[in-house]
């Protein structure tokens, strides 16, 4: 993240792209504290599945997304 705040410091991206990525780093941190507390709060057997079902969906999407960009530039 450290590159982002040196160019926003040295105010070498715009204001409107500042306030997405601002946006995006907080909303991702809202997922995931709200992600991280449904797993504490839950037993150890749905928290387990929680962490797995979470963690492959999230590596099934990085894979599709990897394959569609393929797709997409061998167009």
């Amino acid at each position: 993240m450290t590159p982002f705040y040196e160019a926003a410091y040295a105010r070498l991206l715009a204001a409107e792209t500042r306030l997405v990525l601002a946006t995006n780093l907080l909303s991702s941190h809202t997922t995931y504290s709200t992600f991280a507390l449904e797993t504490a709060q839950a037993s150890p057997l749905v928290g387990l599945g929680n962490v797995a079902a979470n963690y492959a969906a999230g590596f099934a999407a990085a894979y599709a997304g990897s394959r569609l960009g393929a797709f997409l530039e061998g167009r």
